[in-house]
Formats: structure tokens, sequence, C-alpha cells
């Protein structure tokens, strides 16, 4: 009769251990297998190095026969023998823990007890590698594992599971760097990413209360799934948000629900029943209807039907710049089902909050909150007016012409408007650094209504500089020739820009580079006169300032005028951000509102 013979597994074992058949094993230091395997030692011997050696314990009783705590005591005919444990390498006598290589190196050689482990770094671009191999087993952010090695993916546009974000360049400071990771101080969504200066509240949206940066509206009972709706019910940020803003959220329909996404004013919802108010603009997503609207008004709808799944995770996604609001909705479960589409955006008014809700019938649950928007100003003490592109819908276009601007709200309480004073500036998407601003060429103007001038002031004014037609004034409150002004200079001095008082403008020129943005920063304190231009190359500001006695603004109630002077000369300058302080800001305080104004308009 035949008997089939099993074939012996060969076991792969450190280099460190043998492979015998009970395992791997340490030869050096096993009586049963002393030096090879199998072999065992007599009784009274214990096994040292791998050879049988006579146990005599007197040697070793004093002290561990003064060897190492790390180490094993031998008694060798009457002399201690000392050997590091496992583990540990040396004399004996002294003992030291081997080296355990990091995750960035690969064991080159094993510890033994004579020498210490030996750890090189794994390849270039590598992020791990294999314990005693030099074979990536991950990348860094930017390059991904194809086979055994790492190969760059940033740049392309496209988010690999190693990038952070990925705009299609190699470009530093621009919100996503060049190795795709999102930079301090800014946000990024999309592929290719779409970068914003500003910050991000989270909330997993599993408890209640929620974190300190969002309160619900409403009612919902809380568990690792989310907060699931009772009513119909909204997830709020408890401070104002700035613009551009970026909403999102993971939602689960108990029954196809109503869902909105979106911001407001300040004020609650009018009702538990009732619609978000109307300085509302919002997306909503209703049986197999998907709208965006404002006060009741539908702005833009899906021309397909979306029709929500019990039971299924979906990501909503709302952005809104000022120009153009765009919402989405994704199965995550099958990422192709999605809709996408976009609106104007609409003027909300002062105190806006990002929410997400819903849930007429009761069973919509909403997790993972996260809103991100633009940095607030960082000084706001004595800001008297700002007008901003940034939302761009505080600019008003009149309708009678292609974007014809004749209104700009000032985002201050103090509401001093700008109107009509002329010909009507023109709104321009992406003129400013892929920014929307305001065109005041062909002597373009608008002015405000009286309203108190004082005889110190910090202006700041962020600008593409143009060769201007004539002498003409940025801005000026109350008389171009006697009270404060900043001005471009006309076709005499291309590229020269001012701030002057009293008609005087010495020692106060700066030249800029055509078709370049910078921002201008004009003070009065006192007597003395500080001007600056700080163009998006984050080189320090390029400043001129003096002291004289020509500081002569004079008090009162004056009117604010901007693109052309009173007078009718015109600076032609494309506009995006005008700040407007009624007092000196110190160093300090100016640096803070420079940078801010660069990363916003970068």
């Amino acid at each position: 009769m035949l008997v089939g013979c099993a074939q012996p597994t060969l076991l792969s074992c450190p280099t460190d251990l043998a492979p015998c058949a009970d395992g791997c094993l340490d030869l050096t230091g096993d009586p049963a297998n002393c030096g090879a395997c199998g072999h065992t030692c007599a009784t009274g011997m214990s096994c040292a190095l791998g050879a049988c050696v006579l146990e005599v314990t007197g040697a070793c009783e004093l002290d561990n026969g003064g060897c190492s705590l790390d180490a094993m005591c031998f008694d060798m005919n009457g002399t201690a023998f000392c050997a590091c444990h496992p583990e540990f390498h040396g004399d004996g006598h002294t003992c030291a823990a081997c080296t355990v290589c990091d995750p960035s190196q690969f064991v080159a050689a094993p510890c033994n007890p004579n020498a210490d482990t030996v750890c090189l770094a794994c390849s270039p671009n590598c992020a791990t590698c294999a314990g005693n191999s030099d074979v990536c087993t991950s990348c860094p952010p930017g390059s991904q594992l194809i086979g055994s090695s790492c190969q760059s993916t940033c740049g392309n546009g496209i988010i690999d599971p190693t990038e952070m974000c990925d705009d299609g360049n190699f470009t530093d400071n621009d919100g996503c760097s060049a190795i795709c990771t999102v930079e301090p101080g800014a946000y990024c969504f999309g592929s290719p990413s779409a970068c914003r200066a500003g910050s991000c509240a989270f909330d997993p949206a599993t408890a209640l209360p929620l974190g300190g940066a969002f309160g619900l509206d409403g009612a919902g009972t809380a568990s690792a799934m989310g907060i699931t709706f009772s009513q119909r019910s909204t997830i709020f940020t408890t401070a104002d948000l700035n613009y551009p803003l970026m909403i999102e959220a993971d939602i689960v329909y108990g029954a196809p629900d109503v869902t909105f996404i979106g911001a407001r004013g300040s004020g609650l919802r009018q009702a538990a029943d009732a619609d978000e108010p109307t300085d509302s603009l919002r997306a909503r997503l209703s049986a197999a209807s998907v709208d965006i609207a404002t006060g009741g008004q539908t702005l833009a709808s899906t021309p397909t039907t979306f029709v929500p799944a019990t039971g299924v995770p979906y990501h909503i996604l709302w952005f809104d710049d000022g120009v153009t609001a765009m919402v989405s909705w994704t199965d995550l479960a099958v990422p192709s089902n999605t809709v996408s589409f976009a609106a104007g955006s609409t003027y909300h008014g002062g105190g806006d909050r990002a929410f997400v809700g819903g849930g007429d019938m009761a069973g919509l649950t909403v997790a993972n909150v996260r809103v991100c928007s633009a940095p607030a100003l960082p000084v706001t003490s004595g800001l008297v007016a700002r007008y901003s592109a940034i939302p761009s819908w505080t600019a008003v276009v009149d309708g009678t012409g292609p974007s014809l601007v004749n209104t700009w709200h000032d985002l201050t309480s103090g509401n001093h408007t700008l109107n009509e004073g002329g010909p009507n500036p023109t709104f321009v998407p992406g003129l400013l650094n892929g920014h929307a601003a305001l065109d005041f060429g062909g002597s373009a103007r608008l002015v405000t209504s009286p309203f108190a001038l004082t005889t110190d002031v910090t202006v700041f004014a962020v600008i593409k500089h143009t060769v201007p037609a004539q002498f003409g004034a940025i801005a000026h409150h109350g008389n171009r020739d006697t009270d404060w002004s900043m001005e471009q200079s006309g076709d005499a001095n291309p590229g020269v820009m001012h701030w002057q008082t009293n008609n005087d403008n010495v020692n106060m020129d700066l030249t800029l580079a055509q078709d370049s943005t910078y921002v201008l920063t004009g003070r009065f304190a006192g007597n003395a006169r500080y001007f600056s231009a700080a163009g998006f190359d984050g080189l320090p500001p390029t400043e001129v300032s003096i002291v004289d006695a020509s500081h002569t603004i004079t008090a009162g109630s004056k009117v604010l005028t901007v693109g052309t002077s009173d007078n009718g000369e015109a600076s032609n300058v494309f506009l995006g951000d005008l700040l407007y302080f009624d007092r000196a800001l110190d160093d300090a305080e100016r640096d803070l509102v420079i940078d801010y104004l660069r990363r916003l308009w970068r």
C-alpha cells in the first residue's frame, strides 16, 4: 500500500532565528535547541551563545555575577560569564536596548549581542518601507505607490489618497502647496482644488448640545449616525461668517425628505413649519426637485430629477463666493449619482449664518457638518466704511447696461452706501487676481451722502494699477485738494501714486508696475504721513513717509468720492476693496490689515 508523504514546510525566519520543526527558534540560548535544531543540553548544563555549558550557580549568586540587569549570568567553572538578553546588545556588563528602526527606515542588519541594529533610510520619496528590505509600503503626500515605488501625482489636478488638495500646479502660497498639502490660513475643495483664504469649523453632529461653533434650531436626537430631526430643524453657525464660504455635511434620509443648505441673516426661522427667512440664499432638495432660491423666489433648478433613497448616505456641498452659489448632492454609495448646478449669489445683509437642515417628514439625519469661510477683518476699531467685491453682491448692477453698478453697499454698520455720482463703474468677474472687482474707467464715479471727516485717518485700497488718462483720485473724503486723497498721477507720471492733503504730495510718491495688483495704505497721524504699496509676491511693502506741517484736513461732514475726483479727474482704477478708518492705525494694526488683504485677494 502506498502512503502519501507530507512535504515539509519551509519557514522564512528573521536572520537572528533558525527554522526548526517547532518554528523559528533562537539557537543561542535555548537548552532544547542549543546551536542546532533538536540539540538538547544534558542535565545540569545550560545554553550560552549556542554552546552547552555546565551550570554552576556560585559565581552568579551575588549581584548577578557583576552582569548587567539586562544580561544573563553563566558560571563557567567558577567564573561569571555575562551575555545580554535578547533585544539588547553589549559586553554583558553593559547592555543597551536594540534600536527599533522608525517607519521611514529599514533593517539593514539585525541587532545581535555584539552589535546594534543597522537602520538605513528608505529610498527617496518613500514614506515607509518593509522591515528588513528597501521596498516602499507607503508614500508621502503628492505621490502614490505604483508597484514598489512612489511616483509623483501632485499637480495633476486629481486628489489622490495621499493628497490633501491638488490645484493642478506646483505653486506655494496659493492655498495648496507644491506638495499638495493645504497651507495654513486656507481651505480647499473640489478636484482640481479651489482654495480660498480662511478657516473651518467642524462638528460630527453626533451629540447634543453641539460644539460652540454650531447651534440647533428645532429638535432632534443624537446617535453615532448623527442628529436625526424630529421636526423641521436646522444646524447653523452661531457666529457671523465671511465670504467666500463653503458648507459640507453628510445626510441620510429616513424617508424622502426636504433638505436645506445655504446662508441666511442672523435671525432664526420664522416658525417651526416655516421656510427660511427672506434674507437667505439656499438650495433645497424636496422629493425629485432641486433648486436654489431666495425669499421664496426660485433662481435656478436642476433640469433632471434626483430622488433620494432612504438609508443611503449623501454628501452635500454648498459654495458661495459672492458671485456664484453652487450646490451638489452626491450619493456616497454610487458617486456617479450626483446632481450639481449653480445660480448667481444675492445680497443677504449683515450677520449671515451658514445652515443645513430640513426634515418635513421628521426623518432626516445630519452628520459631519463643516463650514469654511474667509478670515474676519483683524482690526475693526475706527472702521467707518468698507466697500468690497468679496462678496460681489454688495455691488448692485442697475440693469441699464452690461454689469453697470449704481450702488456699492458699505459692509459696516455705518451704512455709508456709495451711489451714482457720474458714469457707473463696471462689475468685472476675475479682474483682480481671479476675483471680481469694479472697473472705474471712463470717468466712472460713486459718492456717499456726507458723513464725518476726522483729522487722523487710515485708508486701504486693493487695486490693479492701470495707466490713467489724467490725474485722478482713487478715493478722497471732502475736497480732493484740501482734504485727504489717494491718487494716480496721470500720464505725465505713468505708474506714480501719491497720498496727499492740501494738494501736497511732495516725497509721498510711489511708482507701481502696470497691470499689477497692490494693497495701497495711506495714513495721517498728526503731522506724520505714511504711504505704502504691498504687492502679492510676499515681499515687504514699498513705503514712503514724512513728518511735516502740511497736515491740514478740516474736520466736518463731507462726501466720500470713489473712482473719479470731485472736479472730474479720473483715476480709471480697477478697485476690489476700500477700507476707511477714522483714526491712525498703529504699525502693528496696519500690518495685520495688509496681511489680511493680501491673503483674501491673492
